[in-house]
C-alpha cells in the first residue's frame, strides 16, 4: 500500500473537498445515522451517511486503488462513505472523532490497524474473526468543515468468503428453507434519569420470501435527536428472487421511499426510486447462543457480512 500512498493521500483530500459541498445541500444527499451499515458499529453523534448517487468519485476511485492493492486476489463488497460537519481548524477535535470510532470498531470486535497515513488521512484495516473471517479497508479525512470516514468490506476473488477452518456445520439452504419473514434491527436509545428515552437512533430491515418466487423488501429507520426532532424514513419494494445453492439473487421493482423530519417540513419527501438487483452468496443455520434457547434460523450475506434472524409465529 505504501507505494501508493502519495496518491491515495491526493485523491482523497479531493474528495473531502467534494463530500464537503455534498453535506452543505440540502436536496438529499445524506441521511442522518446512528450506526455503521457495514461494520454494524454505533457511530458519534451528527453522523451523515452519503447516499450512494451522491458519494464523490473520488472517494470510489481511492477505495478502488486500495482493492487494487490486493493484485486482483480480492474484490469489493458492501460500501459507505460517513461524515461529521464541524470546525476541524484544531486537530484534536478530528482526532476525538477517529478515537471514538476505533472504540466502537473494537467494542464490536474488529481489530483495528493503521496501514498508512499522513497529516490528517490515515488509511487502516479492520478483521473480525469467527466462523465467517470478514475483513474491511477505510480510511479517515479531514478539511477544517468536515470529517470523513470511508468503509469497504472485502472478500476473497470468485465470490469465496474470507473464512476460516472454524467454518459452522449443519447449514440448512434450500428452496424451501428460505421461505418466511427475515428481519435485521440495528441502533439504540438513551434514557434519562427519569425514564424519558432523550436519544433514538435504529434501523429495521425485512425480507419477506414467498414459495412463488416473490419477495417484499422493507427498510425503516427512527431517530429521535438531542432537539427532539422524530426524523422517520421507510422504503418498500417487491419483486422476486433465485436461489442456487448457496447463491441468492434479488430483483427488486421500483422502490417508495418515505422520509419526515418534525421539525423541518422541507426535508419531508416522498418519492420512487429505480429498480435494483443484487446477487449474495447466503449461509442459513440455527443460532446456538445461551442466551437464545428457543435456537432460531438466522440467514447471513457473503459470509456473515449481514445476518437476518427468521421470525416464528
Amino acid at each position: 500500500m505504501k507505494k501508493l500512498i502519495a496518491v491515495l493521500l491526493l485523491s482523497g483530500m479531493f474528495g473531502v473537498l467534494s463530500v464537503a459541498s455534498v453535506v452543505a445541500q440540502s436536496d438529499g444527499g445524506t441521511e442522518p445515522t446512528t450506526a455503521s451499515s457495514v461494520v454494524d458499529a454505533s457511530l458519534p453523534w451528527g453522523a451523515q451517511r452519503i447516499l450512494a448517487a451522491k458519494v464523490p468519485a473520488e472517494f470510489n476511485e481511492t477505495l478502488d486503488k486500495m482493492l487494487a492493492e490486493g493484485e486482483g486476489k480480492i474484490i469489493g463488497g458492501q460500501r459507505e462513505v460517513l461524515a461529521w460537519e464541524g470546525n476541524y481548524k484544531s486537530r484534536s477535535k478530528a482526532e476525538d472523532i477517529k478515537t471514538e470510532l476505533q472504540t466502537s470498531f473494537r467494542k464490536e470486535g474488529w481489530q483495528y490497524e493503521t496501514a498508512a497515513g499522513e497529516g490528517k488521512i490515515e488509511f487502516f484495516t479492520l478483521i473480525k474473526e469467527g466462523a465467517a473471517k470478514r475483513a474491511v479497508l477505510g480510511f479517515f479525512a479531514a478539511n477544517e468543515e468536515v470529517f470523513v470516514c470511508a468503509l469497504i468490506e472485502i472478500r476473497k476473488a470468485g465470490g469465496a468468503a474470507l473464512t476460516d477452518s472454524r467454518a459452522a456445520s449443519g447449514d440448512g439452504i434450500g428452496a424451501g428453507s428460505i421461505v418466511g419473514k427475515w428481519f435485521r434491527t440495528t441502533g439504540g436509545s438513551t434514557i434519562d434519569w427519569t425514564g424519558k428515552t432523550t436519544l433514538k437512533g435504529g434501523e429495521d430491515f425485512t425480507f419477506q420470501f414467498f414459495a412463488d418466487g416473490t419477495l417484499e423488501y422493507t427498510r425503516k429507520k427512527e431517530i429521535l435527536n438531542v432537539m427532539q426532532c422524530r426524523i422517520n424514513s421507510q422504503e418498500n419494494a417487491r419483486g422476486r428472487y433465485t436461489l442456487n445453492g448457496r447463491s441468492l439473487t434479488i430483483d427488486l421493482g421500483a422502490m417508495r421511499s418515505v422520509g419526515t423530519n418534525s421539525c423541518n417540513s422541507k426535508e419531508n419527501y416522498n418519492k420512487t426510486l429505480g429498480d435494483s438487483t443484487m446477487t449474495v452468496q447466503i449461509r442459513i443455520k440455527q443460532m446456538e447462543d445461551i442466551t437464545r434457547p428457543d435456537k432460531p434460523y438466522t440467514m447471513c450475506f457473503d459470509g456473515n457480512e449481514v445476518c437476518y434472524e427468521k421470525v416464528t409465529n
